[in-house]
């Protein structure tokens, strides 16, 4: 196995540029992230519905039974 000799001056160099690279790709996720988030349409159901015909699941004060899927025709 070999040794390898690195001055002290070289290795806190490689220190500080590796840091410094980690710090950038952190906060480009973080930024990434946060532009993510903020385009996310901000919706009130499970499904955005217009107003003349709003979401019956959140207008009647009962609950409503969901209708049975029709996989025959």
């Amino acid at each position: 196995m070999e040794d390898i000799c690195v001055s002290m001056i070289g290795f806190i160099i490689a220190l500080v540029i590796t840091a410094l690279l980690a710090l950038v790709a952190v906060a480009v996720a973080v930024s990434c992230w946060l532009m993510a988030y903020r385009r996310k349409p901000k919706t009130t159901g499970p499904l955005p519905h217009p107003p003349e015909f709003p979401n019956p699941l959140f207008t009647t004060p009962e609950p409503v039974a969901e209708p049975s899927p029709d996989y025959l025709s």
